[in-house]
């Protein structure tokens, strides 16, 4: 009976780990959410170009770097 146990329990746990091996290997996904990160960044750095050109002083406080 333990014996079973032991084997039903092992045979879960490798089909569980299988499914979540299985999981992180999904490049598509993954590569999915790169791309929007990606466009977000690119967003973002558009914008805050446009904000330095509109800025007419040199000393505007938009142009700290970073």
């Amino acid at each position: 009976m333990t014996t079973s146990l032991i084997l039903v329990g092992g045979v879960l746990a490798l089909i569980w780990f299988s499914v979540l091996i299985g999981m992180s290997m999904d490049t598509e996904s993954q590569r999915r959410q790169w791309k929007r990160v990606a466009a977000e960044r690119r967003d973002r750095w558009e914008e805050r170009q446009l904000l330095l050109r509109s800025c007419p002083r040199l000393d505007c406080p938009l142009r700290r770097p970073g």
